[in-house]
C-alpha cells in the first residue's frame, strides 16, 4: 500500500467516524429548537391523532383540534397552545387507562375547548405536575368518581379558568406549589369535594361556582396565604368551607356567598380545625345549619370576622389613623376624616377585635365618653343575626349591627364551639352585603421566588372620578404611593399585598395578591447502585459534612435506590453511603438555592473474611495475558520487517 493510499483510508475511516452519531440523531427522537415562527398544526387535518400532532409540535406551536372523540392519553413536557373546536364536540377520551391529558416539568402551556373525561380509576382527567404558568381554560372536565378533575401538583402560577368540573372525587385539587389563580369556574357535584388546596401558598380562588357536593372548598395541611373572594358556596351535605391543618394560615376570605349548607342539623357553613390566623369580612353568611363551627377555642378565638387589623401602635393609647397612613393589610384605608383613632383601652398597644375605633367629635385628640366607634370597620352578614343597630357599639343607623355581639354566638359554646369563647363578628352586618365602590385590578409578577426576590405591581381601576390616588401596602410593613411599583421583598413568607384606590370624591376600591418568598435551599437526590448498577434499596443516606447550621440528616433510599433530602442550606456537603454486605462509600456534592442536585454512589460488596481475593488474581493474569500475546504480536511484526528487508537488499 502506497502513502497516498493509506492517507485515503485514513480521510475516509476519520469521515466516518464524524458521521457516526449524526445517523444515530436521525434515527431516535427529534430534537426540537424553539422556532422564530410557531406553526399552527391541525389534527385530523395534517396529523390522525393529537398525540401525533404534539410529538411533531415545536416549542410555541399552536395544534387545532376538530370535533370528534380522541381516544388518547396525552402527554406534553414542551411550550403549546392545544385548542379545540368546542368542549361540546371535541371530546379527549382516556379509555379508563390513565390521564387524558399529562403535563409534566413544562412551561408555557395553553389547553382549551375539550371535554376530558373517562380516566383511569385513579388518575385525573387532567394532571399538572413540576410546571409552570399552565392554563387550562374553557373545558368540561369528568374524571371518575374516585380521583380529581384536574391535579395541579408542585406547579406555580397556573391557571384553571372557566372550566366545568362535575363527577369527579374532586373538581380541582392542588398540591404544593404557589401563586396559582383558580378562577370563574362552575364545580358542581362533585363525589367528595369541590375544590382543595393543601400544602400550597399565595394561590387565589375566585368567581367561581361552588355547590352540591360534600364538602365547598377545602384548604388544609399547609395551604397559607390563599385569597377567597366573590365566590358562591352552597348546598353542600357537609360544610361549604373547611379550614384543616394550617396553624398561621392568613388565608382571606371576602365578598363571599356562604349560603344553604343545611344537609342536616349538622352541616357547618365554616368549620375551622386547627388553622389561626384566617381573615373573613363582608361575606353574606345564610341560612346554613350551623354558620360557623370551631373544633376548639383557639380556632374561635385565632381567626378574625372583620376589615380591621389589630396593628400595634405608636404610642401607648391613642394614634391618628390618617397621619400614619396606617392600612390595613384588608385595604381598608381609614383616612377620610383627620380626627379618626384607634382607641387601645386595656393599654397593650394593640387595637383588637372589639375594641372601637372613634370618631373624635370635640377634636381633642382624646377619646371621651360621648364619642362613638365610627362605621368604617365592617364584619359580615348573617342570616341568624337578631341585634340591633342602635349606636351603642358605633353609630345608630350605620349598618352596623350593635346588640348581641359577637355573633353567632353571643354566649360561649354551641353551635360556634364546643367551648371557649363567644362567637365570632363583633361587627355584624344589618343587611347583605353588596360589594361597590371602586373596581380595583391588579398584577404582580413574579408570584414567588427566592430572597431578596424583587416584584413588580401594577394595578388600575374603573369607576368613580378623577384623578385617583393610589396606596400600596405589600404586607411586610412596607408601603407606596405608587400607581406602579416595585417591592423587593427579603424574609421568607406569604405576604398578601393590598391596593387601595381612592377617587376625588374619597370613594375607594381595593384588591389584593399574594406574594410568596421561598426559603432560600435546595435538595439532594442520592442513588446508590452496586458495581453492576443495579439499585440498593433501604441503603442509608447520611450527611457527614453540612454548611454551618445545617443539620446533618439521614434518609434510607426507596426501591429505585435512590434517597431525597430537601430543605437544604446552599453550599458543599459530603454524603455518606452504606448498606449491609456493602463497603461504605462518601462523595463531595454541592447544593444550590431553588435546583435539586441529582447524584450517585456505588458500593462494592465487602469480600468475605480470609478469601483469596480472586478478582484481584483475576486481573493480574488477565494483564499479564495481554502483555503475553502484546509480545507475540510485536515479536511477529518485527520479524516480517526484517524479512522484508532482506529482500529488498537483494
Amino acid at each position: 500500500m502506497t502513502r497516498n493510499s493509506r492517507m485515503r483510508r485514513f480521510f475516509l475511516v476519520s469521515l466516518l467516524l464524524a458521521l457516526l452519531p449524526l445517523s444515530f440523531s436521525i434515527t431516535g427522537n427529534p430534537v426540537y429548537v424553539a422556532r422564530a415562527n410557531p406553526s399552527t398544526l391541525t389534527v385530523p387535518g395534517q396529523y390522525p391523532t393529537i398525540g401525533e400532532a404534539i410529538n411533531a409540535a415545536g416549542p410555541g406551536d399552536t395544534i387545532q383540534v376538530s370535533s370528534g372523540t380522541y381516544l388518547e392519553n396525552l402527554n406534553i413536557s414542551k411550550s403549546l397552545n392545544l385548542i379545540g373546536a368546542s368542549p361540546a364536540t371535541t371530546i379527549i377520551d382516556g379509555s379508563g387507562l390513565g390521564s387524558g391529558i399529562n403535563i409534566t416539568a413544562a412551561n408555557a402551556v395553553y389547553v382549551s375547548g375539550f371535554t376530558v373525561r373517562n380516566s383511569g380509576s385513579f388518575d385525573s382527567a387532567i394532571l399538572v405536575f413540576s410546571s409552570t404558568n399552565i392554563t387550562i381554560s374553557g373545558n368540561t372536565v369528568t374524571a371518575s368518581s374516585a380521583t380529581n378533575g384536574t391535579y395541579l401538583v408542585n406547579t406555580d402560577s397556573s391557571t384553571v379558568k372557566g372550566n366545568t368540573f362535575t363527577g369527579n372525587l374532586y373538581g380541582v385539587t392542588v398540591f404544593g406549589g404557589f401563586g396559582n389563580l383558580i378562577q370563574g369556574n362552575n364545580a358542581t357535584g362533585n363525589l367528595a369535594g369541590d375544590i382543595s388546596i393543601g400544602s400550597s401558598s399565595g394561590n387565589r380562588v375566585v368567581d367561581n361556582t361552588i355547590r352540591g357536593s360534600q364538602w365547598g372548598l377545602t384548604l388544609r395541611d399547609g395551604a397559607v396565604g390563599t385569597i377567597v373572594a366573590r365566590n358562591v358556596i352552597a348546598n353542600h351535605t357537609s360544610r361549604g368551607i373547611f379550614l384543616w391543618n394550617s396553624p398561621s394560615a392568613g388565608n382571606l376570605f371576602f365578598d363571599n356567598r356562604i349560603e344553604f349548607n343545611r344537609y342536616d342539623a349538622n352541616t357547618e357553613g365554616v368549620i375551622i380545625q386547627n388553622s389561626t390566623l384566617n381573615r373573613f369580612y363582608h361575606n353574606n353568611i345564610e341560612n346554613n345549619a350551623i354558620q360557623v363551627f370551631g373544633t376548639s377555642p383557639t380556632d374561635i378565638g385565632s381567626n378574625s370576622w372583620d376589615n380591621a387589623t389589630g396593628s400595634a401602635l405608636n404610642s401607648s393609647d391613642i394614634v391618628i389613623a390618617s397621619a400614619n397612613r396606617l392600612a390595613p393589610p384588608s385595604g381598608t384605608l381609614l383616612r377620610s376624616d383627620p380626627r379618626i383613632e384607634f382607641v387601645d383601652p386595656n393599654n397593650d398597644n394593640k387595637w383588637e377585635r372589639g375594641e372601637p375605633v372613634v370618631f373624635d367629635s370635640d377634636n381633642n385628640n382624646v377619646f371621651d365618653a360621648s364619642e362613638t366607634a365610627i362605621s368604617a370597620v365592617g364584619g359580615n352578614y348573617w342570616s341568624s343575626y337578631a341585634g340591633l343597630d342602635n349606636g351603642s357599639h358605633g353609630f345608630t343607623g350605620d349598618g352596623i349591627g350593635d346588640t348581641m355581639i359577637p355573633t353567632p354566638c353571643s354566649t360561649a359554646g354551641r353551635p360556634c364551639s364546643v367551648a371557649g369563647p363567644a362567637g365570632v363578628d363583633w361587627y355584624p352586618l344589618m343587611a347583605r352585603w353588596t360589594p361597590h365602590g371602586l373596581n380595583v385590578t391588579l398584577s404582580a409578577k413574579p408570584l414567588g421566588g427566592y430572597p431578596p426576590l424583587r416584584v413588580s405591581l401594577s394595578g388600575s381601576a374603573i369607576g368613580g372620578l378623577l384623578p385617583y390616588s393610589y396606596s400600596w401596602s405589600f404586607g411586610d410593613g412596607s408601603i407606596s404611593s405608587q400607581q406602579n411599583a416595585t417591592h423587593t421583598y427579603s424574609i421568607k413568607g406569604v405576604y398578601i399585598a393590598t391596593l387601595t384606590v381612592i377617587d376625588a370624591s374619597t370613594v375607594s376600591g381595593s384588591n389584593e395578591i399574594s406574594i410568596t418568598v421561598l426559603a432560600p435551599v435546595g435538595s439532594l437526590n442520592l442513588r446508590v447502585l452496586d458495581t453492576n448498577l443495579h439499585p440498593i434499596p433501604q441503603a442509608n443516606v447520611t450527611l457527614t459534612r453540612t454548611p454551618l447550621g445545617q443539620q446533618k440528616l439521614s434518609s434510607l433510599t426507596n426501591s429505585l435506590g435512590t434517597a431525597g433530602l430537601t430543605g437544604l442550606r446552599a453550599g458543599g456537603y459530603t454524603v455518606q453511603a452504606s448498606s449491609p454486605g456493602y463497603e461504605t462509600a462518601m462523595k463531595n456534592v454541592a447544593v444550590v438555592v431553588g435546583q435539586t442536585t441529582n447524584d450517585q454512589l456505588v458500593l462494592a460488596k465487602v469480600p468475605p473474611a480470609n478469601s483469596f481475593p480472586w478478582a484481584l488474581a483475576g486481573a493480574a493474569i488477565a494483564t499479564a495475558i495481554g502483555a503475553l500475546l502484546l509480545s507475540v504480536v510485536v515479536f511477529k511484526r518485527r520479524r516480517k520487517l526484517d524479512r522484508a528487508s532482506s529482500h529488498s537488499t537483494h
